[in-house]
């Protein structure tokens, strides 16, 4: 009984004080409360204070820096106008200054070539004979012009494949288009069907199909490893193996060239070696130049140069006009309303026509025979070579510098017509070379 009424005593007294301690706890948390409240308060009531006089101060420093950049903007105005004003009339000032001076400078300079010509007549009249004694006659003086111009287009393809039985060969195709103003320097290095003396002056008279320009090209080959004899004896083994076979096929197209007229002469009186080469002949429309085989050209197609009938002739008063009696001895007459002219170009132009093409077979035979004794590596080959095999005439453009004589001129300088037969080949005939190799 007294174990019960002490557990009970202790009960009540822990009651009785968790009752006090709940009741300071919320006395105590209202009162952080209330405090924090108040805290909170005044720190917003003394940030929008300083905001308030944080944004007043802005904008009146703003208001002074406006004021400040409007008066220096206006200052620096007044500055450049001053500025431009004066560098103006200093420009001014010193154009008048160079003005005045060239006129001084012309005056005096007129005054002096007036009196150096009259010195120059008077010496002319007093000795007849020219006073730079390299100057003039029939070379005359040869101008270089660095106008040179050219474009090229091309297409390549090729088809390589291996096959069985060590046989392998190659195709390969290639399209060019090529044109320019010259291919070739005027004074050397030219290629024999080059323009060599063309009209400096007129593009339009040199523009053309370059030299060099080859507009299709083919060519194929191949190289097959002959298989050896399986379980021979070894003389036939000997015999029959280490064989090589091989080929190349080449079919090109031909070479541009010129037709002209003067057969070497100067018809358009320019006093230059090799005028003939620009002194192109005319081509009647609908007419074909071509027609292949040794005759190569169609020269019925061509007439000496013409102008128009109501073309007066050259004189002294007229250097400008036709030059009288032109290739009188032509057996063609000029066409309706117009007259043969010395002194004019045709309407051919440079490199307008293409020449024959070209075609070669070339084919090889190879016996390999490997020396052990000697070394691995160590092999003697046996090689027999057959360059054009099917002895193919392929025949030059006609041009200027062919080694049998010039080809490309249709008429002479009085009219005569010119044999124009292909006269030069541009590959050998057929050659075939042996050889014996030694490889190690």
């Amino acid at each position: 009984g007294r174990l019960e009424n002490t557990s009970r005593d202790t009960s009540q007294a822990i009651s009785a004080a968790s009752d006090r301690l709940t009741t300071t706890l919320n006395f105590k948390t209202d009162h952080i409360g209330d405090e924090f409240n108040e805290i909170t308060a005044n720190i917003h009531r003394m940030m929008s204070e300083r905001l308030d006089r944080v944004s007043e101060n802005f904008a009146q420093k703003s208001a002074e820096v406006l004021d400040l950049m409007s008066n220096r903007s206006q200052e620096l105005t007044e500055l450049v106008i001053d500025t431009g004003n004066q560098l103006a009339d200093t420009i001014s000032s010193r154009i008048e200054e160079v003005n005045t001076t060239l006129k001084n400078t012309g005056d005096s300079l007129v005054l002096d070539l007036s009196l150096r010509g009259g010195d120059v007549v008077s010496k002319l009249e007093q000795t007849g004979t020219r006073i730079d004694p390299n100057w003039g006659g029939g070379a005359g003086i040869r101008p270089v012009v660095y106008n040179g111009a050219s474009s090229y287009e091309a297409f390549q393809a090729r088809l390589k494949r291996s096959f069985a039985q060590g046989f392998q060969g190659q195709v390969s195709y290639a399209y060019g288009k090529c044109r320019d103003l010259s291919s070739a320097p005027v004074t050397g290095d030219t290629y024999l069907n080059s323009v060599a003396v063309p009209l400096l002056l007129v593009k339009s008279a040199r523009i053309g199909a370059c030299d060099f320009d080859v507009r299709h090209s083919l060519s194929g080959n191949f190289l097959w490893h002959l298989p050896s004899v399986k379980n021979a004896s070894p003389l036939v083994s000997f015999v029959l193996g280490g064989w090589e076979l091989g080929g190349v096929v080449t079919a090109n197209s031909g070479a541009p060239f010129t037709v002209t007229v003067g057969d070497g002469n100067d018809p358009l009186g320019t006093g230059f070696n090799g005028d003939y080469s620009m002194a192109y002949a005319s081509l009647i429309p609908g007419c074909n130049p071509i027609h292949g085989g040794l005759q190569y050209l169609n020269t019925n197609c061509f007439t000496p140069p013409t102008a128009p009938a109501s073309l007066a002739p050259a004189s002294t008063a007229n250097p400008f006009g036709c030059a009288p009696a032109s290739f009188p001895l032509s057996p063609v007459a000029p066409p309706s309303g117009m007259q043969f002219c010395s002194n004019v170009v045709g309407n051919t132009g440079r490199n307008r026509f293409y020449g024959p093409g070209l075609q070669t077979v070339d084919f090889s035979v190879f016996k390999n025979t490997p020396i052990r004794r000697i070394s691995e590596s160590f092999n003697v080959q046996f090689r027999a070579e057959f360059f054009n095999l099917l002895n193919h005439t392929n025949f030059l453009s006609p041009g200027f510098l062919n080694t049998f004589g010039q080809n490309n001129s249709v008429y002479d300088f009085n009219g005569r017509s010119l044999t124009t037969a292909l006269n030069q080949t541009s590959t050998t005939s057929r050659q075939i070379q042996f050889g014996l190799k030694l490889i190690w």
